[in-house]
């Protein structure tokens, strides 16, 4: 029996299953932020559903590693066409004959909580399965400057958590800290405002499956958003991948596209390095390389996903060949691109 299963009475009752939602912009430090907190609390008897736009689980693929038994909803924004993946999925999580665990779901950067937690409320059996633990929002400071995500979206995910995590507030100018929080306490005064290193401490601190989240009623009518003005490409290459080339990439997308590029993630299996790398770019600024454990490579050399305004297929696609063509010792050819839907 679990540690889970002997603070909750057991399988055989008629427990509810504690679920924790973490939700934030793209880019706003989700993953790093849930991968911290399972390591610090570890171990920690959960299961993971993971959102991701684009065909490739990225998110998903990282928890897999750590060990974590998960579900990755890819393909689709979570709130939207992903929805009905994400109720399956917790459906199938929380079946009675499955070992009793908590659930973590963390929401795709453009899903708006309301409908996920919607969803959730209005389905009786998820109802009676599952009990909303925490809703925390990752509340990225850089995200609010007005650099492409939707308003409503940002909105939406501060209004529906119990509890907002401050994230970049590092890169806070002057004042811009201070006045990010007041702002923050006008849309959601219910919630609690943490600093990020306080929320990974706490997330999974010892009674997290006892706690009682003060949410706001997330209604059950349909869900109407959409995604009008934004677009996102799912890129692959199989080719031969150096990191110089995945460097020179990213560098010249940054430059070009600036803060249209409002998220790119991916992973690839490069010729000179001993693991996978994942790389990342938000709001148009460039992350380093980080390696990743791994168990086995990617199914392609290089899988991307990118997420903008204004993007040019054939410019994602021109950069990438152009960064090939200038290193011999990695591969050819243009790589494939297809547009997702986000509807």
């Amino acid at each position: 029996m679990s540690r889970l299963e002997e603070r909750s009475g057991g399988a055989g009752g008629n427990q509810r299953r504690p679920l924790v939602v973490v939700t934030g912009p793209l880019g706003s430090g989700k993953t790093s932020l849930l991968r911290d907190a399972l390591d610090r609390a570890a171990p920690v008897d959960v299961d993971m559903v993971v959102g991701d736009i684009g065909e490739e689980s990225i998110d998903s693929d990282l928890f897999a590693r750590a060990g974590y038994i998960n579900v990755g909803i890819s393909g689709d924004c979570m709130c939207c066409t992903g929805l009905e993946g994400m109720v399956a999925a917790l459906a199938d999580l929380s079946r009675p004959d499955r070992p009793f665990r908590g659930i973590v779901v963390e929401a795709s950067g453009l899903a708006e909580t309301s409908a996920l937690i919607g969803a959730i409320a209005a389905d009786p059996l998820l109802s009676a399965r599952l009990a909303i633990r925490r809703v925390l929002a990752c509340a990225d400071l850089t995200a609010w400057r007005g650099t492409g995500m939707p308003e409503d979206i940002l909105h939406d995910q501060i209004r529906t958590a119990d509890t907002l995590a401050l994230t970049k507030t590092d890169l806070a100018v002057g004042t811009e800290r201070a006045r990010f929080e007041r702002r923050l306490g006008d849309l959601n005064p219910a919630a609690r405002i943490v600093a990020r290193d306080d929320a990974v401490c706490e997330l999974f601190a010892p009674g997290w499956q006892d706690r009682e989240a003060s949410l706001p009623d997330p209604g059950t009518a349909p869900h109407g958003h959409r995604h009008t003005d934004i677009a996102a490409f799912s890129l692959r290459h199989d080719g031969n991948i150096t990191s110089a080339v995945i460097g020179e990439w990213l560098f010249a997308l940054s430059t070009i596209l600036g803060q249209d590029l409002i998220r790119l993630k991916g992973i690839a299996a490069c010729r000179d390095a001993s693991a996978p790398v994942a790389f990342h770019v938000v709001n148009g600024v460039l992350f380093p390389l980080e390696p990743v454990t791994a168990t086995d490579r990617p199914a392609a050399p290089l899988s991307a996903t990118v997420i903008g305004r204004n993007l040019d297929p054939d410019a994602l696609r021109g950069a990438l060949d152009l960064a090939l063509s200038r290193h011999s010792d990695a591969g050819t050819g243009l790589p494939s691109i297809d547009a997702l839907s986000l509807a």
